[in-house]
Parts: C-alpha cells; sequence; structure tokens
C-alpha cells in the first residue's frame, strides 16, 4: 500500500502453522520488494510474519513525509495485534531508523502533537520485544544522504551517472544552506529518540562491518556503548569486510544465528510480560482502577485470544528485561556457531535497572516519579560539593557535568522540559550520575526550588546565536535570567559561589591590540544583538560583586571541540561547510583575529574558577588568537587536504546573509550566516588570558592540538571526510 512518505506491505511467506510474531522491516533507501525478499523467507523460517516498510529519499530531511508514514504502519499493526497479539521487532537497514523507524517510536510515546489513537499505539509499544540493526544506525541527512544515494550497493551499479551525482549533490547543498539548523536539531532529537528507546526493556541486536564508509564502525559503536550505558541489553556483531546491507548475502549462518537469537530473546521478553499480565488479572479481575490504558488493552485482547494460552515458561522467569550477561553468556538459542573474539564484540553490559527506578531520570523525555528513594549522589571526595549547573544540556554545559562528575560532586542539572539531554552523562551503577532538574531561568521560582541545598551554582545558560527573529530573548535570558540567577542566590543561604559564564563579546572588540580583563566595553556600536546582551549583563554581575554576592565571572573565546554541533560550536560547523564543498573559499581577507579556546580547557577553567577565582575578579578563559584563515589553512594541514584557492568577497557573503535572513522568516529556521555574523568578522577579538594561568592555573592547548582533536572526532561522526 502507497501512503504520503513511502509504501508498506506484508511479505508474501509460506508460513504454517502459529505465528510466532511480527518483525517490521524499515528497509533502506531505494530497495525494492526483491531486495527484501530473502530476509522476508529468513523471518518466515522461524515463524515470524514480516510487515514491509519502502520511505522515500527525502523523508530523512522531511520528518512530517517521515511522521505519515509511521502512523500509517502504526495502524497496520493496531488492526493485526487486536486479532491476534504477538511480539513485535523493529529491523532497521540503513537509512531506514532516519527515514520512518525513529518517528514510530515518537508517536508510541506519545512524542508527537496532534496524534490521535494513542492508546491503540501504546498497545504497538508494550508488543515490541526487541530492536534490529543493520548497517545502521546513522545520521541520514546532508552529504551523508548523497552518498547513500549515490553508492554503488543502493544503486546496484559500479559508477552512478554524472548527472544523478550532481543533482544529488546539488540538492543535498541546497537543502543544507536553508535548512542547517532545522537539520541539527533533527539529528539531536533523532538520536535522544534511539537512546530512549532503551526504556521498553527489549533487547538489541547490531549488525556491522569494520570496512563500512556509509555507516561508520565508530559511529555504530559508539551507539552502541551508548545504549549499553544506559542499561540496555545489546549484542553487536561485526565483520572486517562486509559491504553495506549486504552481511546476510555474505555471511548467511552467522547472520541468520544472530537473527534467530534475537528473536528468540524477543519472544521470552513477550512471555514475561504476558504472564504478569495473566497474574494481574488473576489478582483485580474486573476493575481497571490503576492500570495504564496500554496493560487495559492487552488484557483485553488476551481474553479474546488463544494466543496467551498455553505459554510455557520456566520457574525462574520475572518480569524484567534479560539481562545482558544472560544475553551473552552462553551458546544457548541459536548462537552463532564458529564464534571468533575478532568477528563478535560483547559489550558487558550493566545490572538491568528497573522501570521504576532511576532510568527515567537520565533518558531525555522519559517520566518517572520524582520521589524515587535513595536517589541522593554521593560524593566520593570529603572536598566534594553538591553544585548546580544551568545551560546543562548545553555543549559547554554537558562538558561541564561529566568534568564535574569524574572529580566526585554531586551534580545538579537545570534543563528545560524540551531540552535534549544526549549530551549529559549516562546513568551509573554506583549512583554517581547526573540529577535531572525541570526548569528555566526566565522562571524565578523553578530557580529557587533547583538552588536549594547547592554549594556552587554554574550559570552557563545563555541564548547564543548572532541573530534572531526575535531579539527580545536575548535580553530575557541573557541579562533578566541573570538577575533571576542572582536574586536566587542571594535567597539561598548554602550557596558558597557563583560561577558565571559570561563571553568575550562582553568586553568588546580589540581592533589592533590584545586586550586583558581591563577593558569595558566602549557600548558605541554592537555588531550582534547578543554581544549587546552579554555586555549589560556583565555590568549586572560586576554591580552584584559590589554588593557582595560571590559571583566570578569567566570569559571564554570562541568555544571549540568535540561536543554537540551548535551555534555555540562554530569552529565545527564552519569546518562541517568547508570540508562538503559549501565553504569554498576563505571569508573576506582574512583580517579577522578570534581567540579560539578548546572546550575542555573552558571546562577545566570554569572548575579551578570555583576552587581558586576570587568573588568579584573577572578571568579570561581565552586561547590562542588566530583568523579563520589560519584556522582553514591549519584544518587542510592537519588532514593533508588542499587549502582553499580563494577569498569570497564579504559583499558575496552578506549578499548571502541577507537571503538566509528572508529564506529564515519564512521558514523558521535559522540561518548559519546572517548580517549581523558579518559584522562582527569586519572586527578583531584578541585576549590575554595570563591572569588566569597565574590565578588558575589555566593551561590552554594550542590551536593545532585542539583542531587535530575536532577534526578527528568530526571525521568519526561521518560529517567529514579526509
Amino acid at each position: 500500500m502507497w501512503g504520503f512518505g513511502g509504501k508498506y506491505y506484508w511479505g508474501r511467506s509460506e508460513m504454517g502453522g502459529k505465528i510466532e510474531g511480527i518483525v517490521v522491516v524499515f528497509a533502506w533507501m531505494s530497495s525494492q520488494e526483491r531486495h527484501l525478499r530473502s530476509y522476508v523467507q529468513l523471518y518466515s523460517s522461524m515463524g515470524w510474519k514480516t510487515l514491509v516498510c519502502h520511505s522515500e529519499f527525502l523523508n530523512s530531511f522531511f520528518p512530517e513525509k517521515a511522521t505519515t508514514l509511521a502512523v500509517d504502519i502504526l495502524n497496520e499493526l493496531v488492526q493485526e495485534l487486536k486479532i491476534r497479539p504477538c511480539p513485535v521487532v523493529l529491523a532497521s537497514f540503513s537509512g531506514g531508523p532516519k527515514a520512518c523507524m525513529y518517528k514510530v517510536l515518537q508517536i508510541i510515546e506519545g512524542k508527537c502533537e496532534g496524534q490521535q489513537n494513542l492508546d491503540d499505539f501504546r498497545l504497538v509499544r508494550d508488543c515490541i520485544s526487541g530492536h534490529i540493526y543493520d548497517s545502521c544506525p546513522v545520521d541520514f541527512t546532508s552529504d551523508m544522504g548523497t552518498n547513500f544515494f549515490l553508492h554503488p550497493t543502493v544503486l546496484k551499479m559500479s559508477h552512478p551517472p554524472r548527472l544523478a551525482s550532481w543533482i544529488a549533490h546539488s540538492i543535498a547543498s541546497g537543502l543544507d544552506t536553508l535548512f542547517l539548523s532545522r537539520f541539527e536539531s533533527q539529528r539531536a532529537e533523532y538520536w535522544q529518540t534511539l537512546y530512549s528507546s532503551v526504556s521498553m526493556q527489549a533487547p538489541y541486536l547490531i549488525l556491522c562491518s569494520e570496512n563500512d564508509d556509509l555507516a561508520p564502525y565508530e559511529v555504530i559503536c559508539n551507539f552502541a556503548q551508548r545504549v549499553q550505558d544506559l542499561g540496555g541489553d545489546i549484542k553487536l556483531v561485526k565483520w572486517s569486510n562486509s559491504p553495506h546491507v549486504a552481511h546476510y548475502r555474505h555471511y548467511p549462518i552467522d547472520y541468520k544465528a544472530a537473527v534467530t537469537e534475537l528473536l528468540g530473546k524477543a519472544a521470552k521478553v513477550y512471555s514475561q510480560r504476558i504472564r504478569r499480565l495473566e497474574g494481574e488479572r488473576m489478582g483485580i479481575e474486573g476493575t481497571h482502577d490503576g492500570i495504564p490504558e496500554p496493560i487495559c488493552d492487552m488484557r483485553k485482547a488476551m481474553k479474546n485470544s488463544n494466543n496467551f494460552k498455553g505459554v510455557a515458561l520456566g520457574s525462574s522467569d520475572h518480569y524484567l528485561a534479560p539481562s545482558s550477561m544472560e544475553y551473552y553468556g552462553g551458546r544457548d538459542v541459536g548462537s552463532v556457531q564458529d564464534e571468533r573474539k575478532e568477528d563478535l564484540i560483547h559489550l558487558h553490559s550493566l545490572p538491568s535497572i528497573n522501570g521504576h527506578g532511576v532510568l527515567g531520570q537520565i533518558l531525555f523525555d522519559v517520566c518517572v516519579p520524582k520521589d524515587v528513594e535513595d536517589w541522593d549522589i554521593k560524593a566520593s571526595s570529603s572536598n566534594a560539593m553538591k553544585v548546580l549547573v544551568t545551560g546543562a544540556s548545553g555543549f559547554l554545559g554537558g562538558r561541564l557535568c561529566h568534568a564535574l562528575l569524574r572529580r566526585g560532586h554531586s551534580v545538579r542539572a537545570l534543563v528545560r522540559p524540551t531540552s535534549d539531554l544526549s549530551s549529559l552523562p549516562p546513568p551509573t551503577t554506583d549512583g554517581g550520575a547526573v540529577e535531572i532538574i525541570y526548569g528555566d531561568v526566565t522562571d524565578y521560582r523553578s530557580l529557587l526550588a533547583a538552588f536549594s541545598g547547592c554549594h556552587v551554582i554554574f550559570h552557563a545558560a545563555a541564548v547564543v546565536e548572532p541573530w534572531l527573529p526575535d531579539p527580545s530573548r536575548f535580553l530575557s535570558v541573557n541579562v533578566e535570567g541573570l538577575k533571576n540567577v542572582l536574586q536566587a542566590v542571594r535567597e539561598t543561604t548554602t550557596v558558597e559561589k557563583l560561577i558565571y559564564t559570561s563571553s568575550f563579546f562582553a568586553l568588546g572588540p580589540t581592533d589592533g591590540y590584545v586586550a586583558d580583563e581591563n577593558q569595558v566595553h566602549h557600548e558605541r556600536f554592537f555588531c550582534t544583538e547578543y554581544e549587546k546582551s552579554k555586555a549589560l549583563a556583565d555590568k549586572i554581575a560586576i554591580q552584584a560583586a559590589l554588593e557582595g554576592v560571590p559571583i566570578v565571572p569567566v570569559y571564554p573565546g570562541v568555544i571549540y571541540g568535540p561536543g554537540k554541533v551548535t551555534a555555540g560550536n562554530v569552529v565545527a560547523r564552519m569546518i562541517v561547510e568547508r570540508f562538503n564543498g559549501r565553504l569554498p573559499g576563505y571569508i573576506g581577507s582574512g583580517n579577522d583575529r578570534f581567540s579560539f579556546s578548546h572546550v575542555d580547557d573552558v571546562v577545566e577553567g570554569h572548575i579551578a574558577a570555583m576552587n581558586k577565582g576570587r568573588p568579584g575578579e573577572r578571568y579570561l578563559l581565552t586561547g590562542e588568537n588566530a583568523s579563520f584563515r589560519h584556522v582553514f589553512d591549519m584544518a587542510a594541514i592537519i588532514t593533508g587536504t588542499q587549502k582553499p584557492m580563494f577569498n569570497i568577497p564579504m559583499l558575496v557573503i552578506e549578499a548571502y546573509g541577507w537571503v538566509s535572513v528572508l529564506f529564515s522568516r519564512i521558514t523558521g529556521k535559522l540561518p548559519l550566516i546572517s548580517p549581523p555574523t558579518l559584522d562582527v568578522l569586519r572586527h578583531q577579538w584578541a585576549y590575554s588570558c595570563e591572569k588566569a594561568k597565574v590565578e588558575l592555573d589555566y593551561s590552554p592547548r594550542s590551536l593545532k592540538e585542539g583542531l587535530a582533536e575536532m577534526l578527528q572526532w568530526l571525521k568519526n561522526l561521518g560529517l567529514i571526510k579526509f
């Protein structure tokens, strides 16, 4: 059947007898029914029906198309499960997760606005008992999407036509130019959704290859490790030399054994759920009080189906997802024969985490009761303190939370309900995890509650953009938000120190010289509304220090390094543009000058300010002063690639900026380059961090060292190639 965004159909198979379950296949781009036939036959040989979904290429760029197709898939599943309830396994190939599958996960969790039939969709959620990832997950947008579309294993030809290659690259480049910020938010939402599926307590099987350039092994391995850290039951099978989405064709025995094992585990997980439901039905027959609607739906289906009868379970079965130790532990059900250490990676997971424990506080938007017992983070050092970080979900804030935890501090993260929490540390077995507190710096009451009992406050929250259609947001967050933080600190008797993250912009430009902490913004002009808001906030911070507030303002330079590719990580964004051909030359004449700060150096500077910083004193946490021309040249030297061959005139970039702003007002998506960005590039912003080196033992790394680390990180993510 065709739908908006793709087509779906039930796979043809010659099944007889009992149906064990349903495998929903999210196929790769350009795949056809004949390409999936062998997989349908594989699942059929084990008694599993197959629902196949073929998504359109543009689904990865436009989530509304993926959402519509996902709803059709779910409605088809609901009809089947109401008649014959059974376990469901989601099997994704290549770009299938981004093109449809992750939207299925969002809908069944109730996270897509305007969706109806939520009760029916929750029934599907309760039947999902396993996940298979073949040559994925990867992010399927931008240049990566072009590579997928043109790859020989996808097109089934050795060399794609030049016309097809030109069209694909042009489309991807145009989409990135218009919707870069949209793609970044979609990327965060995509990975967040995949990680949150751990709450379903269903096993994972990941099949990949070390030499798959379309699905980089580093990306997949990092995903597997993250799922394991979150308590997931995961098995990763890798081959040293296997083509993209062709593992089954090249290694049929190993592949079938691994899939057989996963389906067996999925059936067991589902059986354990049903056993629990049968116990509840016998104990509280005839009432639905206090029972979630999806459970009631499964109970109704259970009463009307023979599939729930005669389930044979061992005496040790219980309603918890099987632990990874059990899943990896032996060669019982369908284990891979002739297993070799170099072929299989066994990620020995943490013990399973109960659904009513603390997992929900770490999993992005998954809600659990707030009154979890024994969830007091215990410090490992006598000098450890309870600290709170505002802006904890951001580029700098997330890295700061990691570093504070490593030092044994009890960390409380203030985030908004809509924040992407993927940069925050995962839960651990020793209780050393971040405590999530929902609030907003513009909401004074939420700050009072969050600050309660804390010894140190790191105020890193800010709106960091060169341009916004509504400039009042800069003042409401960066200025009024600081006022709220200061007042909450005054009202909280336990707070001993406030570390305020300002910005080099607060001190103003340094055209022709290198400035230090004694510089005060001249206020004759402001290049951006962000600069204006930080200069105003700096005055408020200094005045608060004079009034006795124990505040230590720190002023990072242009922060770069591994982490989120956000507006606050502008160097990473420009490097991605440069290496993907969308920024072919130098920006302007190369007379700009900035002070570049590696994110981990800035984090260390913040912690040093907590330990050694004097209240009321300013500290510049900057680094090497250089131009973006120098950054591009150094990146070319490090990677062995060609330097830009020409300069792009500022007038050309400015015209592009105005066009980008126009499109932004139409689409609602923020531009990468806007006229205020050009105003910033027309000035120099060079600073000295000697004071921080002396008083805080601040030791910034060289720009070459920091860039080398960041470039390798971007390569591992598949965002650049060299």
